[in-house]
């Protein structure tokens, strides 16, 4: 009992206390009375928390330890085994759909081009607004291509054109060159199936087309006036070009046949560069070139044999005019170009060039 006294004798002073606790400590080796008592902590250490607060608070570690910005990141997942639980659940696996693709149609860039060798021949009538030319047309369609696939070039296919009247139909006949060109099925204004191998990157002729009609119309004029005063005879020769014209004529020539009452000894060329062959029994002209809506005039003059009877016909002077142009067609058609069925492209026409050669005749 006076040990009890002794360790709880609230009344002691604190230093006779810490004394009496040093020679308690000696008296008792073993410290079976060094004990003390805490009161209790007035809120537990460690709260509990909810289970939906665990697993929020496991995410956000996890996604702090996979931020790169954190100092704790960790991009090789060498992690201690009691932060293996902490890691994200991976995401449920979506499957993804496959979509059948397909490839993407070629672009092939077209230029075409024609070329026509036309005669024509002046039919005459009482009114000389109701003259109209008979022309023969041999025309050759070109075509030039580039695509945009590496290994060939797309088809394509040439539409025939139409053209205005009854009777054109008959006359208009377009065959394929059979080296680039096919047509599958045979008769008129049937399309025609062309390809150009990839390694032929220049112009090549893929149809030819033949045609007879009459125009009213022609890209140039070609006129004659004949005077005659006694026995001097004078012929005049203007050659027009028509102002709606693309371009420009070109290479023109006119040769005039001069009939056997003209004395061939007084011929003389008094306007332009005109040349008289006595033996041909003609006389030409060369002209450069003629701008459109421009004119030319040749004139030249001879006497005649003896004086004419009244009721003699005027004397005939046969005119035949050549030129060309690179800018113009005699007869304006259509082409067109269409895909092929089964082998789809866009299709561009990057420009349509049309030259001529003509031979016109003035009977």
């Amino acid at each position: 009992m006076p040990a009890v006294d002794k360790l709880f004798n609230p009344f002691r002073d604190e230093k006779k206390a810490r004394e009496d606790a040093a020679r308690t400590k000696q008296s008792d080796p073993f410290g079976a009375f060094n004990f003390s008592i805490q009161p209790a902590p007035e809120f537990p250490v460690s709260p509990v928390l909810s289970q939906s607060s665990q697993q929020h608070e496991t995410e956000s570690q996890a996604e702090r330890a996979n931020n790169p910005q954190n100092p704790d990141f960790d991009p090789f997942q060498v992690v201690s085994p009691d932060q293996v639980n902490k890691q994200v659940k991976p995401k449920k696996h979506v499957e993804e759909k496959t979509q059948h693709m397909t490839p993407l149609a070629p672009k092939l860039v077209v230029k075409l081009s024609t070329r026509e060798e036309v005669t024509s021949r002046v039919k005459m009538a009482i009114d000389e607004f109701d003259v109209t030319s008979e022309i023969t047309v041999e025309g050759t369609v070109y075509a030039q291509v580039h695509c945009s696939d590496a290994r060939k070039n797309a088809p394509f296919a040439l539409l025939i054109p139409r053209l205005v009247g009854s009777g054109d139909h008959q006359a208009f006949d377009v065959r394929p060159n059979e080296e680039y060109a096919v047509s599958r099925n045979s008769g008129r204004n049937v399309p025609i199936l062309v390809t150009i191998p990839k390694s032929t990157i220049i112009s090549v002729p893929i149809a030819y087309y033949s045609m007879q009609r009459e125009l009213k119309f022609m890209p140039i004029l070609v006129e004659r006036k004949i005077t005659r005063n006694g026995t001097r005879i004078r012929i005049a020769i203007q050659i027009r070009s028509r102002l709606d014209n693309e371009g420009d004529m070109e290479d023109m020539t006119i040769l005039v046949a001069v009939p056997e009452k003209i004395n061939g000894e007084t011929m003389v060329v008094s306007r332009g560069a005109g040349v008289w062959d006595g033996l041909k029994r003609t006389i030409k002209w060369k002209l450069p070139a003629l701008y459109k809506g421009d004119s030319a005039l040749v004139v030249a003059e001879a006497d005649l044999w003896k004086r004419p009877s009244p009721n003699e016909d005027e004397t005939p002077f046969p005119i035949l005019f050549r030129c060309s142009s690179v800018s113009d067609p005699i007869t304006p058609l259509d082409w067109r170009l269409a895909q092929v069925s089964g082998s789809p492209s866009h299709i561009t026409v990057s420009s349509v060039q049309n030259s001529f050669r003509l031979l016109h005749r003035l009977p």
